[in-house]
């Protein structure tokens, strides 16, 4: 064994030698060196982030998304797009492009602006498109705001409208006033279509929501739409995505009517309103970013703002009802435009804004009580308004009870309506309206139906008036008519004959004229010579004074040192013994005063001004002209109410089932 250690030891010792001296090892080979490959150059990139809404709204994200595509095509650039469904997400979205090396990022929609302006500040190699961003507040090295001028196409298109209309009211139906450019073409088509028709009556409306639904709500834009044709409207123009799509669909149903698209040709996108599709106002967005895209690849990009084309479509199927000389002048109109040589109402003026003498804020009243005198009074409420708010106001009285709701709707960004409870709840239903305030009668933010006959009638309960003759004030009065219907369909009472008498005051009449059997009016309390009435009170405390019952001098019905307040006293002129001749049988339940509600898209600052200013003047000496007189509305003071007052009276409509169409039958 040790011999075999000696001999390993020896060869090893032996092998370090060798090894040390350069011996018999063979020399390594070189590495043979490899061809190096070209870098590839990285392909160009764009990804689009479309506001809350879809990519295929055949409209303004689909126009965008198209010009995106075109660029990618025309550059061999990889193409991307992301659906934002909540604002919050708008900053999660550009990131999901701009932290994978996309170069081009394209935001649309003005929602975005903030978002967009962010995200360059964090990623200053990635050149941002912001559609309908402009960059009013200076210029961001690698952001450019593709903007247009909705106004000028939107005139346009109205002026389009009032040259095609027959009846001289033209619709515009559209999305959120929250967004700019949509305001934009909401007054360039009114201006437009005055312009070209001094007699034309433009409805527009707003959407009510937010900027989460006011662009994908095809179902309110229809419905919109319909009530604007009702009202007589030949003429819609869509302008909100979906929304407005759903006008133009809506209106393609109805013969004779022409409807107007907005952003791109929407002959193309919409065909389904091909029956009505006259033209469309177009911001040419989808080669407004082709164009910057290119210019960027050229080495050549824009920042600060750009502006994008506008013009109307192509008449398509309409070409031949679109004569020479309507096209003549819409062919002098824009060269007018592109000159700056026509006034668009965009921006508003300060002579145009909501209250001045040139816009007043539309006032409704539904009509009750002696409609003559609230009609007479019209000019004594706007000078009353006036001198409170420091506003300008129209002061009308419609047709109707639902025509007031409609006109509330239809006028949605300037209207004040003082409707009853029922009148509230349809409307708020109808479009969003809002309460601001109730009235109240001499303490009372409340009144009730009354239930009168005659006071030598055989009649003693309500259940006497089974097959009896009603007058009633007309079939939209809440307490005249509504509130009874559902306590005779509670009490299961078939009354007999029924006729309409045109007004609390003609019912009183019918009543003490012995034209009904019973009538039905509203009750107010009556004031005590001590303490206040009560609920479940006798409605009259007063009836051992009836031969004390009369009117003083200055109109107002006295039994005694009781103070009479309800309907009876309304004719107490022509028939001063009334209260001696019509009894009360009974009341109904509870029901919240009239109400000062705002349009759905009336400005919140004004909201705040005229709530005050008109809570300070009810119950003024100046009111008592006009609102607060008894052939009026009687009112003594105005407070706040909110939308869960009238709770009671929405469960009683869904009850009875009273829409609009069913109000008046």
């Amino acid at each position: 064994m040790k011999k075999l250690y000696l001999l390993l030891a020896l060869l090893l010792i032996t092998g370090l030698l060798l090894g040390a001296c350069g011996g018999a090892a063979p020399p390594a080979e070189e590495p043979k060196e490899e061809p190096k490959e070209e870098p590839k150059e990285k392909a160009l990139m764009i990804g689009l982030v479309t506001d809350v809404g879809e990519i295929d709204d055949k409209s303004f994200n689909q126009s965008a998304w198209e010009g995106v595509q075109l660029a990618g095509e025309e550059f061999g650039a990889e193409v991307d797009y992301v659906e934002t469904k909540d604002a919050k997400d708008y900053m999660a979205n550009i990131e999901l492009f701009t932290k994978n090396d996309f170069d081009i990022v394209v935001t649309v929609g003005f929602a975005l602006g903030e978002a967009t302006l962010e995200a360059a500040a964090l990623y200053p190699d990635v050149y941002f498109i912001g559609v309908d961003q402009g960059q009013w507040g200076g210029v961001v090295d690698n952001v450019v705001g593709l903007i247009f001028n909705e106004d000028k196409s939107g005139y346009m298109a109205g002026a389009l409208a009032g040259l095609l209309t027959e009846t001289n009211t033209v619709a515009a139906v559209l999305g959120t006033d929250l967004v700019p450019p949509v305001v934009a073409f909401k007054e360039g088509y009114a201006a437009g279509a005055v312009y070209v028709n001094p007699d034309v009556k433009v409805i527009s409306t707003y959407h009510p929501g937010g900027l989460d639904v006011a662009f994908t709500d095809p179902e309110w834009g229809a419905t919109t739409a319909k009530q604007a044709l009702d009202s007589g409207a030949d003429v819609v123009f869509g302008a909100g995505g979906k929304t407005g799509n759903g006008a133009l669909i809506e209106a393609a149903g109805v013969e004779g009517v022409y409807c107007i698209g907005v952003d791109s040709d929407q002959w193309f996108t919409v065909p389904e309103a091909h029956d009505c599709l006259v033209s469309s106002a177009m911001k040419l967005i989808t080669p407004g970013v082709f164009d910057l895209v290119t210019l960027h690849q050229a080495g050549e990009p824009v920042t600060g703002n750009f502006y994008g084309a506008f013009g109307l479509a192509p008449f398509h199927d309409f070409d031949a009802e679109v004569s020479q000389d309507i096209q003549d002048q819409l062919a002098d109109i824009r060269d007018l435009l592109l000159a700056d040589a026509l006034a668009t109402g965009y921006p508003p003026g300060e002579e145009d804004e909501l209250g001045s003498e040139a816009n007043p804020i539309q006032v409704l009243f539904v009509p009750s009580v002696d409609i003559d005198f609230m009609i007479a009074s019209g000019d004594l409420i706007e000078e009353g308004f006036n001198e409170a708010t420091g506003l300008y106001f129209d002061v009308s009285v419609p047709a109707s009870y639902a025509s007031t709701i409609e006109e509330m709707c239809a006028a949605s960004d300037k209207t004040i309506g003082f409707i009853p409870a029922f009148g509230y709840v349809l409307a708020n239903e109808l479009c969003g309206v809002e309460p601001a305030l109730a009235a109240e009668r001499y303490g009372w933010n409340v009144y009730w139906a009354q239930f009168i006959v005659p006071r030598d009638s055989d009649i003693q309960t309500l259940e006497d008036l089974e097959g009896k003759t009603w007058a009633y004030p007309d079939a939209t009065s809440t307490s005249g008519y509504l509130f009874p219907v559902a306590m005779f369909e509670d009490m299961g009472i078939t009354v007999g004959e029924a006729f309409e008498a045109g007004g609390h005051s003609a019912v009183a009449k019918a009543i003490y004229n012995g034209e009904a059997d019973f009538g039905t009016t509203y009750f107010s309390p009556p004031l005590l010579p001590e303490g206040r009435w009560a609920i479940g009170d006798a409605p009259e405390p007063y009836l051992d004074l009836l031969e004390d019952c009369a009117a003083n001098e200055e109109g107002k019905m006295y039994c005694g040192e009781y103070r009479v307040l309800d309907a009876r006293t309304t004719i107490s002129t022509d028939a001063p013994d009334v209260i001696q001749k019509v009894r009360i049988v009974g009341l109904t339940s509870e029901i919240p005063n009239d109400t000062m509600s705002y349009s759905p898209d009336f400005p919140e600052d004004l909201k705040a001004l005229i709530t005050a200013a008109i809570t300070e003047y009810i119950g003024s000496d100046a009111c008592m002209d006009n609102i607060c007189h008894e052939k009026f509305y009687d009112w003594t003071a105005i407070g706040p109410i909110a939308d869960e007052n009238f709770d009671g009276v929405r469960l009683l409509v869904e009850a009875q089932g009273i829409t609009l169409e069913n109000i008046g039958e």
